[in-house]
């Protein structure tokens, strides 16, 4: 990729991009730069140059840059916050490239007049964003200083499936025509959560019959000792892999003898 003033050469000689794009972050603002491509193949034999093409890096406006920029990893979104601006009258864009040498893109409409932005389309991976102001006629101000956050999932809209839950001998399932106590007050229960088919998530919640509220896990196998014989429900819910989202929950009836 070579970059120069229109009608000039350049200086420093050409800049390799691995992909489809390049972000020239050297551009000065205000100044025409043009701009050929020529192709490398795997034995580096080079291309004929391609056509030429201009563009100019419009000037930022006279608003403010923002400031207070966060990342938050959440299942239905990447969360982006930042500081209210007293000259964002006319509101904020929000932009986002995913490669180091990636162009950026912006991913908000026109113009969003929150201080927060949530990035539903947020990929698996690294990502980095960054948020001007506009003014009264369109301009962008100078960015905020970017943050670049890592997704272990990818963003989705419903919650996680409900867990199957298995329990181990001698304890069995109640149904509507059958539920025989098995075990007793000196026999452990352990129950087993298979992994969630339709993600990755981080744990699960459940609570069995007396308890105040739920536990939190990890695991996939939960074990328990019943405290006296009669009947129990064991309830369970998944949660999904950021923490903030769980699922709807899974109960079984069972009886100890």
């Amino acid at each position: 990729m070579w970059a120069a003033p229109a009608g000039g050469s350049d200086s420093d000689g050409p800049a390799i991009a691995l992909g489809t794009s390049f972000n020239d972050e050297l551009a000065e603002a205000g100044v025409p730069v043009t701009y050929t491509i020529q192709a490398i193949d795997a034995y580096g034999n080079i291309s004929p140059v391609s056509d030429t093409v201009t563009a100019t890096r419009p000037a930022p406006g006279e608003s403010p840059t923002p400031t207070g920029l966060t990342g938050t990893l959440r299942d239905s979104a990447t969360a982006l916050t930042w500081n209210f601006s007293t000259d964002a009258h006319y509101g904020y864009r929000v932009y986002r490239r995913t490669g180091t040498n990636d162009a950026w893109t912006r991913i908000s409409a026109d113009k969003v007049t929150a201080t927060l932005y949530d990035d539903t389309t947020a990929p698996v991976g690294r990502a980095s964003y960054y948020v001007v102001v506009l003014d009264q006629y369109g301009n962008e101000s100078a960015p905020e200083g970017v943050v670049t956050v890592t997704r272990e999932t990818p963003v989705t809209s419903t919650a996680p499936l409900p867990p199957t839950i298995t329990l181990a001998a001698p304890y069995t399932e109640c149904t509507a025509n059958d539920c025989v106590a098995h075990g007793g007050s000196s026999t452990p229960l352990t129950v087993t959560l298979p992994p969630a088919s339709d993600r990755l998530i981080w744990g699960y919640e459940y609570k069995f019959t007396g308890d105040a509220g739920y536990t939190r896990t990890t695991d996939s196998t939960v074990m328990w000792t019943p405290p006296a014989s009669g009947s129990y429900t064991f309830t369970v819910r998944t949660v999904d892999y950021y923490g903030g989202r769980r699922g709807a929950a899974t109960t079984i009836q069972f009886k100890v003898g």
